[in-house]
């Protein structure tokens, strides 16, 4: 009779049924369906909280997952200098992703809540000394085993160049997870024909 009962249990918990865990009741032949909560690989853990938040630099790509719904991923920087700060994020695809910033005391100072699929971009000023916090996190409780990256730089300037007469050929801008180059084209009289736009991925 053991044997019986052990096997039957083993044949409920371990049911070739996919996607689906088994719990057995206490009461006659109730049993209980349970979906299984679906998760994936994790980066930088233990990170959910800021006060398991884990240290960034400047210039350094972050590259990490929200492995579930409810997983919410924090970093945090302190800034050498005082100005302004700019930060990219790219969400996994067709993943609904948002990143938040917080001062020291947990004060929001920025934020960006873009569709899914457009590029997460912030620009903010911050206090040299200060401990910031970055919050990544889903409004719509996305998940995926595909990454999101994270990209914190001091500044975003625009680098000119220019040609043998002086005008302007190209200017470029650091976007943190991409170089944004502006192409001028001239005709030979100095007047401006067009300008082409690309985006170059880091």
């Amino acid at each position: 009779m053991r044997k019986f009962v052990l096997g039957s249990l083993f044949a409920l918990l371990f049911s070739s049924t996919p996607n689906y865990a088994y719990a057995i009741g206490g009461g006659g032949n109730q049993n209980i369906i349970v979906p299984p909560v679906t998760t994936y690989p994790d980066t930088y853990e233990p990170n959910d909280s800021s006060s398991t938040a884990y240290p960034i630099s400047y210039g350094q790509k972050v590259t990490s997952y929200l492995s579930s719904g409810s997983d919410v991923d924090y970093y945090k920087f302190v800034p050498t200098t005082t100005g302004m700060n700019f930060l990219a994020m790219s969400g996994a695809t067709n993943k609904n992703y948002d990143v938040i910033v917080y001062d020291k005391d947990l004060n929001l100072i920025a934020m960006s809540d873009q569709p899914a699929n457009i590029m997460e971009e912030l620009s903010f000023k911050v206090t040299a000394g200060n401990v910031y916090y970055l919050q990544v996190w889903s409004e719509l409780s996305d998940s995926s085993s595909s990454p999101y990256q994270v990209k914190l730089i001091a500044s975003s300037p625009v680098t000119y160049a220019y040609d043998s007469r002086n005008r302007i050929s190209t200017a470029t801008q650091d976007r943190a997870l991409y170089t944004l180059k502006y192409s001028f084209i001239w005709d030979k009289y100095g007047n401006l024909l067009k300008v082409n736009k690309e985006k170059i991925a880091q």
